[in-house]
């Protein structure tokens, strides 16, 4: 898994440190960044570092769903469900719930 997130974590450097006149593809970011989350949070343990990973990860993808197609759209809904069901795995019950709720209105 460490070489799997390794891999796709230099990619999104790479991508990140793009100059500004590379046109960037923020559907592929959103993918990248929904995709190293849930390998993350696949194969957590029980380190509070591995979650705080991942929900970077959902963090950054729910932030590019709204950039892409806003708040509104299925994929924002999505990305919330996601950050949610990490929560949600932590315990983090009142956290959650809001991004559920949120995710299906």
């Amino acid at each position: 898994m460490d070489s799997v997130v390794a891999q796709l974590s230099r990619v999104l450097g790479i991508m990140d440190a793009a100059p500004p006149y590379v046109e960037r593809d923020s559907m592929e970011l959103f993918s990248l960044r929904s995709n190293i989350g849930w390998i993350l949070s696949r194969e957590l343990t029980t380190s509070s570092e591995d979650y705080a990973r991942a929900e970077a990860h959902f963090d950054a993808a729910r932030e590019l769903a709204a950039e892409i197609e806003g708040e509104e759209s299925s994929l924002f809904a999505t990305s919330l469900n996601d950050l949610a069901l990490l929560l949600e795995a932590q315990g983090k019950y009142d956290e959650a719930k809001p991004l559920y709720e949120r995710a299906i209105a």
